[in-house]
């Protein structure tokens, strides 16, 4: 799984090169004919500084910031009207988790990286929060070249709802691992040796990842990016398992056990008591509240944590509320099982604009070059070389003393052929044209970015320009927008599982009480059955926070 998602790998760190301004990055055939450079070596071999003009950026960054603008908050809305109150209730939640979680700022780093990689991802969870000193619901952005996943994904499913394995890559020091994973001296030792066995194992790969071009951002699978640290291989699995379907009707409770003959023969001897129970009292035997079940297969969520060479850290079912693993990603457009970032889509004029203004470049440097013829005569006696020459006159600043005696030829230097003023016209044309041309491939015309429109511009002709860009990125945004309800979804079953009483007196107050009764008491994912979530703009007025 980890290894054919290199190309995918690869494109990415394309893109997030061509955002931050390493355009010269990619390889090219070497003209020596051995193996291949990178544009970048090519042109600084050739005497030139590679230069650039970040379009891509400055695009990119007027449609983050549209995003960023447009700050939405969570609105819970119920389908019932006796629990319209509940989605009251829970909107504040998820409007105070956002506040403290800085969600805002998590969904727009996120939808930076959907520009780049067309491949955001995050994680929810429950942990240890170090700055309020408690327990609490959090959300973090994942790093996509660490993470794996099957190909049950279909050829349209964009938010990954149908794939059975996803996994990633941890790198920790031991200190973390032992924190982690051990519970007893015995569990240390072994954990010690699992990694010591590793290292002896893959000693070389530790040589030949230091080896490794800095410049170049390389994640293997066994091995940690720091030596020093320990790599922990996360892994989510949906399994099948056979379980016995229990219904208590005594209390009218529904649960399950393992689908073992151990399990059923417990469900046997817990119906044996109650009906001796009831026959001693008089009663008839087969009147008593037994335990009706069923044999089924039903399928969890397993997590497994392992070394490199595969020994077992932990193994569990963690039983989430919203019943999957703790991830929210999504693919787009996932046409074909294709991915086209928005970045990607302007690589290719990038490229064309960085030629065209490095040609223009090589010109000017060039201009006054051309066929030279020097004066021997005075070369000779002055004991001044050619090359001398040649290297002072490309000098913007040089000068050359020569002793030239009265009465001699004073021309020094000639041109068999002069050489034309260059012009830079056309290319500067070209530029702009090119400008243009990304402008509409990025969606981002000037009156998207806050620029000002050039003398004559009717405003109607600015305002419907801004209005044409927003449907150039509706699409798009729109995906991302489901993304984000994916997580706020499993946000808000994280909060549903793990909330008490105080935790919620202290956010909504003591008018909601019975409200966090009710929610306490019952099966949580009877409420989600009415509970649906959506956004609502911050600035709206749709509810207010107590």
């Amino acid at each position: 799984m980890w290894n054919s998602k290199d190309e995918f790998r690869r494109e990415c760190e394309i893109n997030r090169r061509y955002y931050f301004g390493d355009q010269f990055c990619e390889m090219i055939p070497s003209p020596d004919g051995c193996g291949e450079i990178s544009e970048r070596q090519y042109l600084i071999n050739q005497g030139m500084t590679p230069l650039s003009i970040n379009l891509i950026r400055v695009n990119n960054i007027a449609v983050e910031g549209m995003f960023t603008g447009d700050k939405m908050d969570p609105l819970v809305k119920s389908r019932i009207r006796e629990e319209q109150k509940i989605g009251e209730l829970l909107t504040i939640v998820m409007k105070k988790l956002y506040q403290s979680q800085n969600i805002y700022g998590l969904c727009a780093r996120g939808y930076e990286d959907f520009r780049i990689r067309a491949l955001p991802a995050f994680r929810v969870g429950w942990g240890w929060d170090e700055q309020r000193k408690e327990f609490d619901v959090f959300a973090e952005r994942c790093d996509i070249n660490r993470m794996f996943w099957d190909d049950n994904i279909g050829n349209s499913e964009q938010y990954f709802s149908k794939v059975t394995t996803i996994g990633y890559l941890h790198d920790m020091s031991k200190d973390e691992v032992l924190r982690n994973f051990s519970h007893s001296p015995e569990d240390a030792s072994k954990i010690d040796n699992a990694y010591a066995e590793w290292r002896d194992k893959y000693a070389a790969t530790y040589t030949q990842q230091s080896k490794k071009n800095n410049d170049q951002r390389y994640i293997d699978f066994y091995t940690p990016e720091e030596f020093y640290k320990c790599r922990v291989i996360e892994v989510w699995r949906k399994e099948t398992h056979a379980v016995w379907a229990c219904h208590d009707t005594g209390d009218g409770t529904w649960y399950t056990l393992p689908g073992t003959s151990e399990a059923r023969a417990e469900i046997e001897a817990v119906n044996a008591q109650r009906q001796a129970q009831l026959a001693a009292a008089g009663g008839d035997p087969n009147d008593s509240p037994i335990i009706e079940y069923e044999y089924r297969l039903d399928t969890d969520w397993v997590v497994r944590y392992l070394t490199p060479n595969g020994y077992l850290l932990r193994q569990e079912i963690p039983n989430f509320l919203h019943g999957s693993h703790p991830f929210v990603i999504g693919a787009f457009p996932l046409v074909d099982g294709q991915v086209c970032s928005a970045v990607q889509d302007q690589r290719s004029i990038q490229r064309v604009i960085n030629r065209t203004f490095m040609r223009d470049e090589f010109m000017e440097m060039n201009k006054a070059k051309g066929f030279k013829w020097v004066n021997k005569n005075i070369l000779d006696r002055t004991g001044i070389t050619s090359d001398q020459i040649a290297e002072k006159y490309t000098s913007h600043s040089a000068i050359v003393a020569l002793d030239i005696k009265e009465g001699e030829e004073q021309r020094i230097m000639g041109s068999v052929d002069k050489t034309g003023e260059y012009n830079s016209g056309p290319a500067l044309n070209k530029i702009q044209f090119l400008s243009e041309i990304m402008d509409r491939v990025s969606g981002t015309p000037g009156s998207l970015r806050g620029e000002r429109p050039t003398s004559g511009t009717p405003s109607s002709l600015y305002a419907q320009q801004t209005q044409n860009a927003n449907n150039n990125i509706a699409d798009p945004l729109e995906w991302y927008y489901g993304l984000i309800n994916q997580l706020d979804y499993k946000l808000m079953m994280l909060v549903l599982q793990n909330y008490d009483l105080e935790r919620y007196l202290r956010i909504v107050g003591d008018d909601y009480r019975q409200e966090i009764e009710y929610i306490i008491g019952s099966d949580q994912r009877d409420i989600l059955c009415d509970v649906a979530l959506i956004k609502s703009p911050a600035n709206g007025g749709a509810h207010a926070e107590t």
